[in-house]
C-alpha cells in the first residue's frame, strides 16, 4: 500500500509538471480529461450521499462510516484534480508511446454520432475482459477454499466495513465506479504510458511497463485480504489483462472493463 501511495503522489507531481511544461500539446486532451474528472467527482458525491444515509450502528460500524465519510469529503477535490491532470497528461504520453488514448471518442465525434458501432464494440470488449477477470477471481477464491478449507477472508479489522457496504447499492455503485475510473487513469493511462516512454530505448519496454505498472497496482490492494498472496494472484494478472486491453483498444475500453469488473465482484459478494 505504501508503494502504491508514494507512486501515486510522485505520479501526480510529475503529471502536473508535464502538464505545465507541455500545456500546448496536452491542451487538446483537456475536454476528455475534464469529462473523466467530473465522472470521478460525481461518483464521489454519490458515495458521500450514500454514507450520509447509513444509520448509526455499533461503535466499529459508526467509526468506519464516519472515517469513510470524512475521507470522501476531503479526497473529493484531490481525486478530481489528480484525475484531471493525469488523464490529460497520460493521453499525451500515450500518443508518444504510439497508442491512441481515446479512439472511441475520436470516431464518435468524427462521425457526429451517426454510428454506434465503436461504442458497442468497446462495451463488448469490456464485458469479455471483465468476465475473464471475474471468472479468474472466482476460480482463485474457490481454489483457496479447497486448499485452506475456507474462502479468502477480509483482512482483520475490515469486517465492519463489509457490513456497511452490504445491501447498499448506491454506495457500492459510487465507490466501485469512482475507484475504477481513478485507478485506470493513474495506473493505465498515466503510469503505464510514462513507463513506456521512460523505457522506450530498452528492449521489451512495453512488456516491462505492463509488468511494473500491474505490480504497483497489485501493491495498492495489499492488506485487504487474508491470505494476502491470494489478493496479489487475483489483481496482478487482471492488471496485465487491462494493460493489454488499453494498449490495443485505448482508455475507454479499460475504463468500461474495470467498472464492469468492480460491479461484478461486488455483486457476487466479493468486496475483496
Amino acid at each position: 500500500m505504501l508503494v502504491y501511495t508514494v507512486t501515486a503522489i510522485v505520479s501526480f507531481v510529475a503529471a502536473g509538471s508535464l502538464f505545465w511544461k507541455r500545456r500546448r500539446q496536452v491542451g487538446r486532451h483537456v475536454p476528455a480529461a475534464l469529462t473523466i474528472a467530473l465522472m470521478i467527482g460525481l461518483c464521489q458525491l454519490l458515495v458521500i450521499l450514500a454514507l450520509s444515509r447509513v444509520p448509526p450502528g455499533k461503535f466499529e460500524e459508526r467509526f468506519f462510516r464516519d472515517m469513510m465519510f470524512t475521507q470522501s469529503v476531503v479526497f473529493l477535490p484531490a481525486l478530481f484534480l489528480s484525475g484531471f491532470v493525469m488523464a490529460a497528461t497520460g493521453a499525451w504520453l500515450s500518443e508518444r508511446a504510439k497508442t491512441e488514448p481515446y479512439p472511441v471518442t475520436r470516431v464518435v465525434l468524427k462521425e457526429r454520432g451517426k454510428s454506434g458501432w465503436p461504442i458497442l464494440q468497446t462495451l463488448g470488449i469490456a464485458v469479455i475482459a471483465s468476465g475473464v477477470a471475474v471468472a479468474w477471481s472466482v476460480v482463485l477464491f474457490k481454489g483457496c477454499e479447497i486448499v485452506t478449507g475456507k474462502p479468502p477472508q477480509p483482512a482483520p479489522g475490515l469486517e465492519p466495513l463489509l457490513v456497511m457496504f452490504k445491501g447498499r447499492f448506491l454506495l457500492l455503485l459510487g465507490f466501485g465506479i469512482a475507484a475504477a475510473i481513478w485507478e485506470e487513469v493513474f495506473v493505465r493511462l498515466f503510469l503505464l504510458n510514462a513507463l513506456r516512454v521512460l523505457f522506450r530505448n530498452a528492449k521489451g519496454s512495453t512488456i516491462a511497463a505492463v509488468v511494473v505498472s500491474s505490480a504497483i497496482w497489485a501493491a495498492g490492494h495489499a492488506m485487504t485480504m487474508n491470505p494476502e498472496i491470494v489478493k496479489f494472484l487475483q489483481v496482478f494478472p487482471i492488471g496485465i489483462l487491462f494493460a493489454i486491453v488499453y494498449i490495443r483498444r485505448g482508455a475507454e475500453a479499460t475504463l468500461a472493463s474495470h467498472c464492469v469488473f468492480n460491479f461484478g465482484i461486488l455483486f457476487i459478494g466479493g468486496f475483496q
